[in-house]
């Protein structure tokens, strides 16, 4: 009756050491994005010029307003202009209060400010 507990015991032992699953690493990956080759034509407005990707849409709302839009990553730039009176500050808090009623939209939404004092350039850009 020994032999056959112990018996019993190191097939039960053998059993469950044997069926445990491996445990595998997952292999290192990266997300695969193709584009096509980039091929720029000139934005000129009133008040700015900058070279744009071909497969963009540019529209102009008003003198002030324009969207960059790219159809096929389903994804928009909204550009304003305004000028700089002596209120930078005020101005950076707008597009700030902005952005934050978006983050309801997004995952997660980080401000850059942008200032050139040589060529008094200002501005600010949020990362989506």
């Amino acid at each position: 009756m020994k032999i056959k507990s112990v018996i019993l015991l190191l097939t039960s032992l053998l059993l469950y050491t044997g069926c445990a699953e491996e445990v595998l690493p997952k292999p290192k990956a990266m997300l695969r994005l193709e584009y096509p080759n980039s091929e720029y034509g000139v934005i000129n407005t009133q008040h700015f010029q900058f070279k744009k990707n071909l497969l963009s849409e540019f529209e102009q709302k008003n003198n002030n307003a324009h969207i960059l839009d790219y159809p096929r990553m389903k994804g928009s730039l909204f550009i304003t202009y305004k000028k700089v009176n002596n209120d930078i500050d005020k101005l950076l808090m707008d597009a700030q209060k902005l952005s934050i009623e978006h983050s309801s939209k997004a995952d997660g939404i980080l401000p850059h400010p942008f200032v050139n004092e040589e060529d008094k350039v200002y501005g600010m850009y949020f990362e989506v």
